[in-house]
C-alpha cells in the first residue's frame, strides 16, 4: 500500500471510530440501566479497533487515481470535515440495524457532494470516478467497526439488539434528509457570533447575596454536581434511602457534557437543574463541541399537534440575543450533530397544556434530529406523569452534594464576603460546616444551602424547618433592603410583606393567565387589594405600600423579582423559584381555611392529583402555627377519609403521609393511626414503599417511632397472626422488624443472618445478627433493641435446640456488609467474654448464635475469624481440627446435654447449616 492510501486509511478509520463513540455511549448507558454488570466502555472497544486489514485496500490505490490538481491535503480536509462525521455515523448505523441499498446510495451521494465542494478543482469525471473508491474505503472502515461493536454488546448482554434502538432506527431514516441539508454550503459567520453571545449571557451566575448583587462566571461559584442514572426497575421518585442516598450508576459532570446523548436530568426544587443545564451548554460550546439552545418550556408555543422545534429555536434566538438566523442554518445544526438543545423545565408547564402532548413533542423533534443531543430538565415530582420515553432517553438523577461539595461551595461563597486572610477564610468556612452538620438534608440543596451561608454571615442559630428558613429570607430581604436605603422609621412590616407575597404566590401558582408572571401594574393591583382587605384602611397609604414593595423586589433576582423588561408599568415579576412560590402559596391557603379539615382536604387534593408534594409538606408544617396539634389534626382527618378511597388512591395519601411525616411535630395517636394504616395496606404494591420511608435512620425522634412501630405489630399480631406472617413473607424485612420488636419468636437461626432490613434501608447493621450482639453490649440507640428482647431472642433459641436438635437448614445468604472490617466476629467475641450478665439459657442461645456464624463466615469468607477476633475464634479453630477440647473453658461450665450438643457439633456430627459447597466450609 503507497504511502498516501496507508495514511488515508488510518485517518478516516480514526474519523469512524470516533463517529462510532456516541454510539457506543448510548448502547453503555442502555446495558447500565439494565443493570448489566461490566458494561461496554467506548475506550476499551475503539481501541480494539486498529483499522482494517491493508490487503483491503492494495486495489483501491488511491493516489494513483487522486484527480489531478487534487493534493492529499485536500482529501485530509475533507476526512476532518463535519459532514464527513455525520456520513460516517450514518454509515455505521447502517451497518448496525440494518438499511438499504438505497440508504448507502444516499450516503455516497453525500461524500460525492462534500468532495465536489471541497476540491473544485478537480476534473468531474475523474472525481466521480475517485468518490467511489473513497467510499468503498468509508464503507470497509465502518463495517469493521460495527463488527467489532457488535462483538463487544454481544459479550456484555447476549440479548441486546441494535435493531431495537429507536434514535439508531431514526438515524437511518432521516439519511435522505441530512444529505440534503448538507448539499449546500453552511455561508456566513452566524455561529461564531451566536456562541459568544450564548456564553456571555449564560457564563455568569446571579451571586446569591442580598449585599453583593453581581454576576459572576460560573466558575467562582458554581460546584460541579453528580449524577445517578436511573434502573429500568426505579421510578423517577423514591425517597432516598439514610445513610446511601445516591444509588445508581454514578457518573460526574464532566462525564455528562461529554456524553451527553438524550438525557433527562431530574432534580429536587433547589438542586441546581437550570445553573446545570446553562453551564452544560457553556462547557458544550466553550470547548467547541458545537452550538447549545436553551428552550424555556413555559415559553413554547404548544398546541394541540406539538410545536416546530426549528421555528421555537429561531424565536428564542432572536428575542434572547437580538440576532436574526435562517431556519436552514438553525436546521442544519441539528442534522449535523453539533447541535445541543435543552428543554428547560418539563415541570413547568401552564395549566392549558397537557404534560404528556409536550413530552410526545419532545420525543418526535428528537426522532427527527437524532444526530442532535438533546437535554431536558425537570422536577422528579410529578415526572412520572411526564415521563420521556426510556428507550430514547436516559434519566439521571441530579445528586445531592456531599459534605466535600458543600466545603468546597461554602469556600467560594466566603471569597466573597471575606476580606480577611486565608486563614481566616479557612476559620469561616471550618465554623459554617460545623454550625450546620446538625441539617445536613438542608445543606445538601444547592439553592437552600445558599440561603443557610447567607443566615450564617448574619445569625449566630441555624433553624431546621424549611418554613422558617424561607421566613428568615424574608427577613433578610427587608432589613437589608432597610439598612441600604436608609428607611429607619418606616420599615416595610414583616408580616404585611408576607400576606402580599401570599396572594401573589397563590394566583402564580393556580391561575393559568398568571403562570408566567405578573406585570407591575397587576402586582400593584393585588397588593393595594390585599393591603385594604388585611391591613391599612387608607388606599392612598396602601399604594404607597404597594409601590415600596415593588421598589424592594426590583432587580433583587433571589426570591421575588422583575425576570422581563417592558414598558412602563408592564415589567414582569416573578418568583425567582418554584420553593419559594410554594411556600408562600402555602401560608396563604393555611390563612383562609377554618378548621384542619378543611385544609386536610386541599392537601388530598393536591396528593391525589399528583401535583405540588412540597407545597402540600409545607401546609401541613405551617398548620401549627394556625391551629393547636395542627398537624396532628390534619393527618388524622387525611387517614379517615383515606378509608374510602381505592387502593392506589390509598397508597398514594399513605406514602404522601410517611414521606411528611419527619417534616412535622406529630404525636403518638398521629404516629400510630399512620403506621398502623400502612401495615393495613402492605399487601397491596403501593404499599410497599410507605414503611422504609418511616425506618430512616435521620428520623425526628426516631427511638420513639420504632416502639410505635413495634406497638403497632403487636397490634396486628394479636388480631390476625395468620395476616402479619403472609406480609412477612411478602417482605422479609418486615419480620426482622417484628423480631427486633419483639412481636414474633426465632424460630430459624439462619434467619439472623440473612439481612433484608440492611438491604431495604441501608441501616448500619448488616442483618439482625450483628444488630442483636450489638444491642447486648451496647447504649439505647434508636438503631440497637432493648436488652430484654434480645435476651428473650437468646433464650428461645436455646429452646428452640433443646426441643429440636441443631437442625440442618438451608445455608442463608449473608449480605456482604457481614464480613467488611469483621464486626460481627469482634461483637460476638466480646459477647462470649461477658456471658457472666446473661442467664444459663440465654448464654446457650449465644453460643448457638456464635457456632452458626462460625459456619456462615466458613462457607462465605474462610479468613474473617482470626486470633484477634478472641473467643469466636477458639471455636473456629475446635471445629476445623474436630477438637473439642479446644472449645473455650467456658462451655464446661454448661449444662452436660448442652455440652454434649456443642461437642457434636465441634466434630462435624451436626450443622446449622447445608451449602451448595461442602468443600468450601470443610476447607
Amino acid at each position: 500500500m503507497d504511502p498516501f492510501t496507508s495514511t488515508l486509511t488510518a485517518v478516516t478509520s480514526e474519523v469512524v471510530r470516533e463517529a462510532a463513540r456516541p454510539l457506543i455511549e448510548q448502547g453503555r448507558r442502555e446495558l447500565v440501566r439494565r443493570r448489566i454488570r461490566k458494561p461496554v466502555e467506548a475506550d476499551a472497544v475503539l481501541q480494539s479497533v486498529p483499522g482494517p486489514e491493508v490487503g483491503l485496500f492494495d486495489a483501491l490505490d488511491l493516489l494513483r487515481s487522486l484527480p489531478v490538481g487534487v493534493a492529499p491535503s485536500h482529501i485530509q480536509r475533507a476526512v476532518k470535515s463535519r459532514t464527513f462525521s455525520v456520513l460516517s455515523r450514518q454509515l455505521l448505523a447502517i451497518a448496525l440495524c440494518g438499511g438499504t441499498r438505497t440508504d448507502k446510495d444516499r450516503i455516497e451521494r453525500g461524500l460525492r457532494g462534500l468532495l465536489l465542494r471541497t476540491l473544485a478543482p478537480a476534473q468531474r469525471p475523474d472525481l466521480l470516478r475517485y468518490c467511489g473508491q473513497f467510499f468503498t474505503l468509508l464503507d470497509l472502515c465502518c463495517t469493521d467497526v460495527s463488527k467489532k461493536v457488535r462483538a463487544a454488546f454481544k459479550q456484555a448482554d447476549p440479548t441486546y439488539t441494535w435493531g431495537d434502538q429507536p434514535l439508531l432506527k431514526a438515524t437511518v431514516a432521516t439519511i435522505e434528509q441530512s444529505v440534503s441539508a448538507m448539499e449546500t454550503e453552511e455561508k456566513g459567520t452566524w455561529r461564531q457570533e451566536y456562541v459568544t453571545a450564548f456564553i456571555r449571557t449564560y457564563e455568569k451566575i446571579e451571586l446569591p447575596d442580598f449585599d453583593l448583587r453581581k454576576r459572576v462566571h460560573y466558575s467562582k461559584i458554581f460546584v460541579a454536581p453528580n449524577f445517578a442514572m436511573l434502573q429500568l426497575d426505579e421510578e423517577p421518585y423514591e425517597p432516598r434511602r439514610p445513610g446511601r442516598g445516591r444509588s445508581g450508576y454514578q457518573t460526574g459532570f464532566h462525564s455528562l457534557v461529554t456524553s451527553v446523548g438524550h438525557t433527562v436530568v431530574l432534580g429536587d426544587p433547589g438542586a441546581g437543574k437550570s445553573t446545570a443545564s446553562s453551564v452544560i451548554g457553556c462547557r458544550w460550546s466553550g470547548e467547541g463541541r458545537g452550538i447549545c439552545y436553551i428552550l424555556k418550556i413555559r415559553h413554547i408555543d404548544f398546541t394541540r399537534s406539538g410545536f416546530n422545534l426549528v421555528k421555537s429555536i429561531r424565536q428564542m434566538i432572536s428575542e434572547t440575543f437580538q440576532q436574526e438566523v435562517s431556519e436552514q442554518n438553525i436546521s442544519r445544526s441539528l442534522l449535523d450533530g453539533s447541535a445541543l438543545v435543552v428543554f428547560d423545565g418539563l415541570d413547568e408547564l401552564a395549566e392549558t397544556v397537557s404534560g404528556r402532548l409536550v413530552s410526545h413533542a419532545i420525543e418526535v423533534a428528537s426522532l427527527a434530529y437524532p444526530l442532535a443531543r438533546f437535554l431536558v430538565t425537570s422536577r422528579r415530582l410529578g415526572y412520572t406523569a411526564v415521563q420521556l420515553d426510556r428507550s430514547i432517553f436516559h434519566d439521571y438523577i441530579l445528586q445531592p452534594f456531599d459534605s466535600g461539595q458543600v466545603e468546597s461551595y461554602a469556600r467560594k461563597w466566603f471569597t466573597f464576603r471575606s476580606e480577611g486572610s486565608e486563614k481566616q477564610l479557612k476559620k469561616a468556612v471550618m465554623d459554617f460546616m460545623g454550625a450546620s452538620e446538625s441539617i445536613p438534608d438542608l445543606r445538601e440543596n444547592p439553592l437552600l444551602l445558599a440561603v443557610i451561608c447567607l443566615l450564617h454571615a448574619g445569625h449566630s442559630e441555624l433553624p431546621r424547618s424549611r418554613p422558617k428558613i424561607y421566613r428568615k429570607c424574608v427577613e433578610l430581604l427587608l432589613r437589608t433592603w432597610d439598612s441600604h436605603r436608609g428607611i429607619g422609621e418606616h420599615r416595610l412590616d414583616l408580616e404585611v410583606f408576607e400576606i402580599v407575597l401570599a396572594e401573589i404566590a397563590h394566583l402564580t401558582l393556580f391561575e393559568p393567565a398568571h403562570r408566567a408572571g405578573m406585570t407591575e401594574s397587576q402586582v400593584r393591583e393585588v397588593a393595594v387589594r390585599v393591603l385594604l382587605r388585611d391591613a391599612v384602611s387608607d388606599r392612598f397609604e396602601a399604594v404607597a405600600l404597594a409601590k415600596r414593595m415593588i421598589n424592594l423586589c426590583r432587580g433583587r433576582a433571589w426570591m421575588f423579582t422583575d425576570v422581563a423588561s417592558g414598558p412602563p408599568d408592564a415589567e414582569i415579576f416573578s418568583f425567582t423559584h418554584q420553593s419559594f412560590q410554594e411556600y408562600f402559596a402555602a401560608r396563604r391557603l393555611v390563612l383562609t381555611c377554618d378548621t384542619p379539615a378543611e385544609l386536610a382536604v386541599e392537601i388530598e387534593k393536591c396528593v391525589l392529583d399528583e401535583k405540588l408534594e412540597i407545597f402540600s409538606q409545607i401546609c401541613l408544617a405551617l398548620s401549627g402555627e394556625k391551629f393547636v396539634s395542627g398537624p396532628t389534626q390534619v393527618y388524622l382527618h387525611c387517614l379517615r377519609s383515606n378509608a374510602e378511597r381505592p387502593s392506589r388512591a390509598q397508597g398514594a395519601m399513605l406514602g404522601f403521609l410517611s414521606r411528611t411525616a419527619n417534616l412535622v411535630m406529630l404525636n403518638r395517636t398521629a404516629l400510630l393511626a399512620l403506621v398502623r394504616k400502612v401495615l393495613r395496606h402492605m399487601s397491596s404494591d403501593t404499599g410497599f414503599n410507605a414503611l422504609p420511608v418511616l425506618l430512616r435512620s435521620d428520623y425526628r425522634s426516631p427511638l420513639a417511632l420504632r416502639h410505635v412501630i413495634g406497638e403497632a405489630l403487636r397490634e396486628m399480631w394479636q388480631e390476625d397472626r395468620a395476616d402479619l406472617a403472609r406480609i412477612c413473607d411478602l417482605t422479609p424485612w418486615l419480620w426482622e422488624i417484628c423480631l427486633r420488636e419483639g412481636v414474633v419468636p426465632l424460630t430459624d437461626v439462619g434467619r439472623l443472618f440473612e439481612g433484608y432490613m440492611h438491604k431495604m434501608v441501608s441501616e448500619e447493621d448488616s442483618c439482625s445478627a450483628e444488630w442483636l450482639m450489638k444491642s447486648l453490649q451496647g447504649r439505647r440507640t434508636p438503631a440497637l433493641g432493648d436488652r430484654d428482647i434480645c435476651v428473650g431472642i437468646l433464650e428461645g433459641v436455646a429452646e428452640q435446640i433443646r426441643t429440636y436438635g441443631i437442625r440442618t437448614e438451608d445455608g442463608p445468604e449473608a449480605p456482604y456488609a457481614l464480613f467488611e472490617n469483621n464486626p460481627m466476629a469482634r461483637l460476638t467475641s466480646r459477647a462470649l467474654a461477658r456471658h457472666q450478665q446473661l442467664s444459663p439459657d440465654a448464654v446457650v442461645g449465644l453460643v448457638s448464635v456464635a457456632m452458626a456464624f462460625c459456619e456462615v463466615s466458613a462457607h462465605y469468607q474462610p479468613g474473617a475469624i482470626t486470633e484477634r477476633t478472641g473467643v469466636l475464634y477458639e471455636f473456629m479453630e475446635a471445629r476445623l481440627r474436630r477438637e473439642p477440647s479446644q472449645l473455650p473453658s467456658g462451655t464446661g461450665n454448661l449444662p452436660r446435654a448442652d455440652k454434649t450438643r456443642i461437642d457434636r457439633w465441634c466434630r462435624r456430627e451436626v450443622s446449622f447449616f447445608e451449602w451448595v459447597d461442602l468443600s468450601v466450609e470443610t476447607g
